[in-house]
């Protein structure tokens, strides 16, 4: 499987990957596959180099700016590049790169992918907040 193939549109309903995580990529739908590709990439990075989890088992969806969704009650963990919270059902504001924990959910909002690939500052400041749910 090709690291797009795991990208998912957002249909009615989402379909959980089998033996999920728990984890939740919400990304900015971008019209260009090579900045598509370049940031499955760097979360494929993240996720399995990082976070030693696998990938294959996290839920990864790109939607545009006027889409919404509703999570599943599985899924305990979301990051949002460049996805507003109120995307997901969340009528909450949130800083950039703080925890918002929502009922059993721990949400974190951050920068596009686009921007952070060639961006240490908001790489770093993403991942010291992560690494906090993670303790790693």
């Amino acid at each position: 499987m090709s690291i797009t193939e795991k990208l998912y549109i957002v249909p009615n309903e989402v379909d959980i990957p089998q033996n999920s995580n728990g984890l939740a990529l919400i990304i900015k739908k971008y019209e260009d596959e090579k900045v598509t590709q370049n940031s499955l990439e760097m979360l494929q990075k993240l996720i399995e180099g990082g976070l030693s989890l696998k990938f294959s088992e996290t839920l990864v969806l790109q939607i545009t700016d006027k889409e919404q969704f509703k999570l599943p009650n599985s899924i305990n963990k979301v990051f949002l590049f460049g996805v507003r919270p109120q995307q997901i059902g969340l009528n909450i504001n949130s800083l950039r790169n703080k925890i918002m924990r929502v009922n059993h959910q721990s949400i974190v909002w951050t920068d596009e992918t686009a921007l952070m690939i060639n961006d240490g500052a908001k790489k770093k400041a993403f991942w010291i907040e992560i690494s906090k749910i993670y303790k790693v």
